[in-house]
């Protein structure tokens, strides 16, 4: 009986496999975000706050805010576009656009207690 060759080349469906993903790989920039989250009004800065940058293709980055409710984060995006968003207990989350038109963004953000809080 005579032995039969595979098609199946290991080392061509990891040259393949390798080309694919590049090939999905947007390039990316590094942005500086910062600002302050507030309370409403002239309220006081929001401490340890959860500011969370959304770019429109889906990259993430988080941080939270100090003492005097200021965050820095630098941010990751193929686009120019996105959204950052400050949530914390006993608030409203609140939510804005940003446009890195710029290396460096800032942006406040003003929540709004819940009310019976």
């Amino acid at each position: 009986m005579g032995s039969r060759r595979s098609p199946f080349r290991p080392g061509l469906g990891i040259v393949l496999l390798a080309l694919v993903s590049c090939a999905d790989e947007s390039p990316t920039s590094t942005f500086e975000l910062a600002g302050y989250v507030r309370e409403v009004g002239d309220g006081p800065g929001v401490r340890n706050a959860t500011v969370t940058f959304t770019s429109d293709t889906r990259y993430t980055t988080s941080t939270r805010t100090n003492s005097d409710g200021y965050y820095e984060m630098a941010v990751e995006t193929d686009g120019e576009f996105g959204q950052v968003r400050a949530e914390h207990e006993g608030y409203q989350p609140a939510e804005e656009t940003v446009f890195f038109d710029t290396r460096q963004r800032r942006v406040d953000l003003v929540v709004v207690p819940l009310s019976g809080e």
